[in-house]
């Protein structure tokens, strides 16, 4: 159950400013007034403004900061690629295990549960102990947001989901 109101007492406000107004998309951010969270910008770091952001990670922690309660995940939903990397090992020991990295492009997986989201149709897919938690994700404008999560109910990460709104940077 989310407890009071989202704060951004881990992360200087400038920091989420800043990114938001370098991404090559529309950064969401939750206004969810129930809980009092402390936000950590996972991605980029360190936010490096040369470049354009195209990949965003939120955080977001109990008031005290230890434990973690969900992550938002942000990139455009089209022209992105996911940067993915496969190891190789070999079992017999007669070769050396291999590191690949390639890039595949982005494409949403529409599987799960239909959820609308501020009339977008969103996909729900449940954490693996199917009592709390999952992925919640939809493309909103143009971003891809997916949100994920071990602790916060269903129900709580489609309430939290339909408060997401862009920077006003943006």
């Amino acid at each position: 159950m989310l407890p009071s109101k989202i704060t951004l007492s881990a992360v200087d406000p400038t920091d989420l400013k800043q990114v938001s107004g370098h991404t090559d998309f529309k950064l969401f951010v939750p206004h969810y007034n129930k809980q009092h969270w402390k936000l950590e910008i996972k991605d980029p770091s360190p936010i490096d403004t040369s470049n354009p952001i195209t990949l965003v990670r939120l955080h977001y922690f109990d008031p005290a900061g230890h434990d973690l309660w969900f992550r938002i995940e942000q990139h455009s939903a089209y022209d992105y690629n996911l940067k993915k990397t496969q190891i190789s090992v070999d079992m017999s020991g007669t070769r050396d295990n291999k590191l690949d990295e390639y890039e595949e492009e982005f494409k949403f997986d529409d599987s799960g549960e239909a959820i609308s989201i501020n009339g977008v149709i969103a996909r729900y897919t449940p954490g693996h102990n199917h009592s709390a938690g999952g992925h919640l994700r939809w493309i909103q404008d143009e971003t891809y947001i997916d949100i994920d999560s071990s602790r916060l109910s269903k129900y709580d990460m489609i309430e939290l989901a339909k408060t997401m709104q862009p920077t006003k940077n943006r």
